[in-house]
């Protein structure tokens, strides 16, 4: 549609989505479970390319990238009500 084909990757935690390096553009990022594929916490996830680092990530819905040579970060992709589940709740 916009002259660009968008990516999908699959982790199967948040650490291995952070771990990334570089971070592909133009990707969607699915991941299983926050600290364990199937714990609750996982989700759809976008890059945004902001050119700095979020100052503070709330570690459910934002996440920077652990190399903070990456400037931008992750955001959740949702609608409806926050699962504590994101944020690592067990």
């Amino acid at each position: 549609m916009f002259g660009y084909k968008t990516l999908l990757m699959y982790f199967k935690t948040i650490a291995q989505m952070t771990a990334q390096n570089p971070v592909p553009l133009n990707t969607e990022f699915i991941v299983g479970g926050y600290g364990a594929h199937g714990d609750g916490g996982g989700g759809t996830f976008i890059w945004m390319d902001t050119g700095a680092l979020i100052p503070n990530p709330d570690g459910g819905i934002t996440f920077n990238a652990d190399d903070h040579s990456n400037l931008g970060y992750f955001q959740r992709i949702f609608s409806g009500p926050v699962n504590v589940r994101w944020f690592g709740a067990k």
